[in-house]
């Protein structure tokens, strides 16, 4: 996926969606940057770090990375009863496109990911989460930009591990 063009801004996005967003078992919510300590905490667990694409090893690099406020833009929280169990990732870039219809493309692709505390997983929270955040997502947002319509989540979600 490439880069999202300066005009954008996951800021924009995110604060065009409604919050949270719930589902039966779970409440969704920009991050915050309270949330860098419980964050940190799983994302150093062993089975959650060889899948991260980069790791902070102290909570004070972590926390300073969420004071970013674009940065921090692309991630949302996962609760369940007011508990923290994971984290999305949303991440909004222009697709390839032929060159008649490139700007009508912007901004079309999104990429998701997850990170579960491990006492949190075998539960189904990241595929009820990623599936809710694929419906709220897909949703125009009210400036224009959008993150489009045509996005689809698959109903299983598989990984060769099966985490």
């Amino acid at each position: 996926m490439s880069e999202p063009t300066d005009e954008f801004s996951h800021r924009a996005l995110i604060d065009g969606l409604p919050w949270p967003v719930t589902t039966e078992r779970l409440s969704i919510r920009p991050a915050e940057v309270g949330d860098a300590e419980p964050v940190w905490r799983y994302r150093q667990v062993a089975e959650v770090a060889e899948w991260m694409s980069s790791l902070h090893a102290e909570l004070e690099a972590y926390a300073a990375k969420l004071e970013d406020p674009e940065w921090r833009s692309k991630m949302l929280v996962v609760e369940r009863d007011g508990v923290l169990v994971g984290d999305l990732y949303l991440g909004v870039g222009d697709p390839w496109a032929q060159i008649e219809v490139k700007e009508q493309a912007a901004h079309s692709q999104a990429e998701i990911g997850w990170a579960l505390d491990p006492a949190q997983q075998g539960h189904g929270y990241a595929v009820e989460a990623a599936r809710e955040l694929c419906g709220s997502a897909s949703t125009p947002h009210p400036e224009g930009s959008a993150c489009a319509g045509s996005w689809r989540c698959a109903s299983r979600t598989t990984s060769p591990r099966g985490v």
